[in-house]
C-alpha cells in the first residue's frame, strides 16, 4: 500500500506543486516572467519541476530514513554488536525498571523479554539482524543456511513486482531506460544479496549507517533505490526533452517524395539544357542528324571484308595485277 501511495504521489505531487508555483511566480514577477507558449516560458517550467521534483525526492528520502522503526538493540539499550553478557544485564536492567511486580505495563515487559530471547539465540538473532521481526515467526531451525534460505526467499516478492512494475512502466512511456532501470534492480539485488549473507555488517554501513541492522539497512536501500527511479523517469523527460523536429515514418515519405520530384525536374531542366544548341525545327539539325546517319551506314560498309578487298586492289593496282 506504501508503494502505490508513494508512486501515486510521483505522479500527481510535483505537476500540482510546479503548476501553482509558477503560476505563483507570474504573479508576484510579471515582468520577470515569460508569455505562455514561447520558448522561454517552457524553459522556465522546465527548471522549476526540476527543482520541484528534486526536492519531493529530498523530502521522500527523508521520510523514508524516519520511516525505519527502532530495533530491538535499540529498546534494550544495547549497540548492535552486544555480546551475551552485555544483553543479559541490559535485560536486567530494563526488566527491573518496566518489570509488573514494580508497577510496570505488562505488554511492554512481555515484548522486551521476546525481543532479548530472540537476540540472545545465535539462530534466531542471526535471522532478526537480516530479515526482520518477521524472523520470529518462522519454524524454529538449528542450522543457519534454513533461515537464510527461508529470508531470500521471503524478499523475492518484492524484486519480481519491481520488475514487473519497471516492465510495465517501460511499455506504458515506450522508453529505452527499462534497460538501466532493470540493470539497477540487479545491481540492488545483488547489493542486498552482499548485505544479508555477510557474516558482519559491511563497513561503509556501519559508517553511514551505524545503529541499523542488516534488515534495516537493505530496508531503507529498497526505498531510497525505487524513490530514485520513479524520480528520475520524472526529471529525464524534462531534462532531455523530445526534439520537436522528429518525423514519423509518414513525414518522412512525404519528403522523400518531394525530393524525388525535385530531383526529376532539375535532371529534365539539365537535359533541356544540354538540347538547347539544337533547337527544334532547325534545319541544321535535320541536316546534322541526316549527316550523321549516312556516316554511320557508310561507316558500317568500310567495315564489311569483301569492300575492304575491292578498296584495297582499287588502292593498290600493281599489286593486284602482279
Amino acid at each position: 500500500m506504501s508503494a502505490l501511495l508513494s508512486f501515486a504521489g510521483w505522479s500527481f505531487v510535483p505537476n500540482l506543486a510546479s503548476g501553482f508555483l509558477h503560476n505563483g511566480l507570474s504573479q508576484l514577477f510579471p515582468a520577470s516572467m515569460a508569455a505562455p507558449g514561447t520558448v522561454r516560458y517552457a524553459r522556465d517550467r522546465r527548471i522549476i519541476y526540476v527543482v520541484v521534483v528534486l526536492s519531493y525526492l529530498a523530502y521522500t528520502l527523508y521520510s523514508a530514513f524516519l520511516s525505519i522503526e527502532p530495533n530491538y538493540y535499540n529498546y534494550l539499550l544495547v549497540p548492535i554488536d552486544v555480546e551475551e553478557k552485555q544483553l543479559r544485564r541490559a535485560f536486567r536492567r530494563v526488566s527491573t525498571l518496566h518489570h509488573p511486580d514494580k508497577g510496570g505495563d505488562e505488554a511492554l515487559f512481555t515484548s522486551l523479554r521476546a525481543m532479548y530471547d530472540t537476540l540472545s539465540n545465535p539462530i534466531t538473532r542471526f535471522a532478526y539482524d537480516r530479515f526482520g521481526p518477521q524472523a520470529s515467526t518462522w519454524p524454529r531451525a538449528t542450522l543457519l543456511s534454513d533461515q537464510l534460505y527461508r529470508g531470500l526467499m521471503s524478499s523475492v516478492p518484492f524484486y519480481v513486482g519491481s520488475a514487473f512494475f519497471i516492465s510495465v512502466l517501460g511499455y506504458v512511456q515506450n522508453s529505452q531506460a527499462i534497460y538501466w532501470r532493470m540493470f539497477t534492480l540487479l545491481t540492488l539485488a545483488c547489493v542486498n544479496f552482499m548485505i544479508v549473507t555477510s557474516s558482519r555488517i559491511l563497513p561503509i554501513c556501519r559508517i553511514l549507517l551505524p545503529r541499523m541492522v542488516q534488515f534495516q539497512q537493505t530496508s531503507l536501500l529498497q526505498s531510497v533505490c525505487v524513490t530514485i527511479l520513479i524520480a528520475i523517469s520524472q526529471v529525464g523527460p524534462m531534462l532531455f526533452p523530445p526534439q520537436q523536429n522528429s518525423l514519423s515514418n509518414e513525414a518522412v515519405l512525404t519528403d522523400m517524395a518531394v525530393l524525388a520530384k525535385l530531383c526529376n525536374a532539375e535532371a529534365s531542366q539539365a537535359l533541356q539544357m544540354n538540347h538547347l544548341p539544337f533547337p527544334r525545327g532547325n534545319t541544321k539539325t535535320a541536316e546534322l542528324y541526316q549527316k550523321t546517319a549516312e556516316w554511320m551506314v557508310q561507316a558500317r560498309i568500310d567495315q564489311d571484308p569483301e569492300v575492304a578487298a575491292v578498296r584495297q586492289q582499287l588502292l593498290n593496282p600493281a599489286n593486284s595485277h602482279g
